[in-house]
């Protein structure tokens, strides 16, 4: 077993303890109609594994400027269910390409 697929397992186990139903890769769908909710449930994913799984960082990509300025916003402006605080000043500030 590799050390991806050990990681793997271990996140998993924790998604679930916190609430997480999972599905099979094969069930997703990226390309998926605008509006759909994409972006929102990535926001929320990131949420839970910054909260439930207590991890230090999260990567998002995206792959045109015009979708990193719309996650951008969605983050800033997303307030979680379980709390009356937005996402946005309850986190550190958000850090773009190259800062530290």
């Amino acid at each position: 077993m590799t050390p991806e697929q050990k990681s793997r397992i271990v996140i998993d186990k924790k998604l679930r303890a916190s609430g997480w139903v999972l599905q099979d890769k094969k069930e997703f769908n990226p390309t998926a109609a605008a509006g759909a909710g994409k972006t929102y449930t990535a926001i929320t994913a990131v949420y839970r594994l910054l909260k439930y799984v207590k991890v230090k960082r999260v990567l998002f990509l995206v792959d045109t400027r015009n979708l990193g300025l719309q996650a951008e916003t969605e983050f800033i402006g997303y307030t979680p269910n379980d709390e009356t605080r937005r996402f946005s000043e309850s986190r550190p500030r958000l850090q773009k390409k190259g800062q530290r």
